[in-house]
């Protein structure tokens, strides 16, 4: 019985694929390590001073406490799907109204973002092309991998993501060079307040590992988000924290700060001999495929939840409307000092309700069973007593009920 429930509930979403574990945790990695190409190390460097890699190491700390609360409330919901664990929650009105804000949550963080990695490839390789032009490009790319679907995108994930990751470690073992220890002191930099402000401040950018319950429905194994997301967490945050523990002790404070895309300079100073110059040239196409893929999963992710909204069985009819969408977005700001500064309030002011959502969610869930069970009880007594039969004797199962409701 409730294998079918849970196959019925299942049934409700999209047929977009299943996932293994290894797809999952990839999937999660691009989601938090594609950032680390842009402003967000210089970021965290303005407001926390040369120890912001201790802030990262906070933001951490607080990802894994966000990530916590968002797999107790999966296990309290192990037969919904997102919208319907969020209406089963929180009621129909306020579930649809925390999905919306999901929604805009991925979608304004992915459009913000598809911007600025735009606008350094404009500042660093390609003056002469409009900036949307590579947007547009990016988006069309991205767009496309959502049509075909979460499994292909997962796929191509799996087969890019040693390409990032070597492409990554090999800027930051390379730049030993540049390297000097008396950069990352004072160690507390501009004081243990400004990185524990910080700290919290920048755990938004860890609030994206929400997506591990909203890719619970396409998974194979049902025992599958604790574990997937411990390690996809545990992936994004050492990359993130090497990163800006490199740029910390490669630029002095506050020059670390002023860099819009400290990682870019590092790479621009890695030479091979005059047979392999521009170098990051070659970095940066590696980081355009994670950025594609990045905004690709965010289209899935945010297709998902549109549909599930709309009660909808299909997620295709609404990839070009949710990719302009993201690409009109991306074309508000001004410039892209502009765009880094939404960026980053997305993070901060979206991004960290998003992270603690999981354990509001959780304890009004373990809240409203609490009060659902002893309501049954005593009204399966009261039946008992008058009839001589308990809610599901009538030959009816009592949990037979419509579908992902």
């Amino acid at each position: 019985m409730a294998a079918r429930n849970e196959r019925s509930s299942y049934s409700q979403s999209p047929s977009l694929g299943h996932l293994d574990s290894k797809q999952v945790v990839i999937l999660l990695f691009y989601l938090t390590v594609s950032t680390a190409f842009l402003s967000f190390p210089a970021l965290v460097m303005a407001k926390a001073g040369n120890a912001g890699w201790l802030s990262m190491v906070l933001s951490a700390g607080f990802g894994y406490a966000g990530l916590w609360g968002w797999i107790r409330w999966s296990e309290t919901t192990t037969n919904k799907t997102f919208v319907p664990a969020l209406r089963e929650t929180l009621g129909r009105l306020f579930g649809d109204f925390v999905a919306l804000l999901v929604f805009s949550y991925l979608i304004s963080s992915a459009a913000f973002l598809a911007r600025v990695f735009s606008g350094g490839t404009v500042i660093g390789l390609l003056p002469e092309v409009p900036i949307e032009v590579l947007q547009g490009t990016l988006v069309i790319v991205s767009a496309f991998g959502a049509w075909l679907g979460l499994e292909p995108v997962a796929r191509t994930g799996v087969v890019l993501a040693p390409v990032i990751a070597l492409s990554l470690a090999v800027v930051l073992l390379a730049s030993y060079r540049l390297l000097d220890v008396r950069h990352i002191f004072p160690f507390w930099g501009l004081g243990p307040l400004a990185v524990a402000k910080q700290g919290f401040h920048g755990a938004g950018i860890f609030a994206n590992m929400a997506a591990l319950v909203i890719l619970k429905g396409y998974t194979r194994n049902p025992e599958l988000p604790r574990v997937a997301g411990m390690w996809g967490m545990s992936l994004g945050a050492l990359f993130m924290i090497l990163t800006t523990f490199v740029v910390a002790a490669a630029f002095p404070y506050p020059e670390s700060a002023r860099h819009l895309f400290p990682l870019g300079v590092l790479a621009r100073s890695i030479i091979l001999g005059k047979f392999l110059q521009r170098l990051e040239a070659l970095f940066t196409f590696s980081w355009f495929l994670s950025i594609a893929v990045y905004l690709a999963i965010a289209f899935v992710l945010s297709l998902i939840v549109f549909s599930q909204l709309s009660d909808s069985q299909t997620v295709r009819p609404y990839v070009f409307p949710v990719s302009s969408l993201a690409f009109g977005l991306g074309l508000i700001p001004s410039s892209i000092v502009h765009t880094v500064a939404l960026l980053d309030a997305v993070y901060a002011w979206g991004g960290n309700p998003v992270l603690w959502l999981g354990w509001v969610l959780y304890l009004i869930s373990r809240l409203v069973n609490r009060k659902r069970s002893a309501h049954t009880g005593a009204e399966a007594d009261t039946i008992q007593d008058g009839k001589g039969k308990g809610a599901g004797d009538g030959g009816k199962p009592a949990d037979q009920g419509r579908p992902g409701q």
